[in-house]
């Protein structure tokens, strides 16, 4: 059983345990000079372990170090930004209100003016219906009657002939 190193000591690179990874030559590309990845200094052994050169364990330390205190920082309570109309904020709310209940009122009001007006054309067209209608039944009647007339005019001038 290997002893645990201490975070702080620097442990020699042949006392951990290399794993050993094939990975076939098709896969590794070699570094371009002038490429960002050369240009860092990373190794090219496997882009799996992608590691800078020089790293010590106290770098990676640090580095992990570094990494938790800034995800620990967007955690931390931000200072509150006070809206700048947090007092006006109600009064405006209670004219906005005031202006959306007059505009429904008034569009109300108009609606209501709209219906009472095609309610009273409505009457007022079938007051003209009625009218008409009661044209066209004198109209009727009148033609009734002077066909009656005329069939009974007949019928005398018949009689009439039939005698003489």
């Amino acid at each position: 059983m290997q002893a645990r190193a201490d975070p702080g000591r620097e442990v020699a690179a042949s006392s951990l345990p290399i794993p050993v990874l094939f990975i076939p030559s098709a896969f590794v590309r070699p570094l371009q000079p002038g490429t960002p990845a050369a240009l860092a200094g990373l190794h090219n052994e496997s882009p799996m372990n992608a590691t800078f050169k020089g790293a010590t364990f106290s770098d990676r330390m640090k580095t992990s170090a570094e990494a938790k205190k800034a995800l620990l920082a967007k955690f931390k309570p931000k200072p509150t930004v006070q809206d700048p109309l947090f007092d006006q904020r109600e009064a405006m709310r209670q004219a906005e209100l005031e202006r959306v209940r007059t505009e429904r009122a008034e569009a109300k009001a108009a609606a209501q003016q709209a219906a009472e007006e095609a309610e009273a054309a409505r009457r007022e067209a079938l007051a003209n219906d009625e009218a008409a209608q009661l044209d066209a039944k004198r109209a009727e009647r009148k033609e009734r009657k002077a066909m009656l007339k005329a069939d009974a005019r007949a019928k005398r001038e018949q009689k009439k002939a039939s005698r003489n």
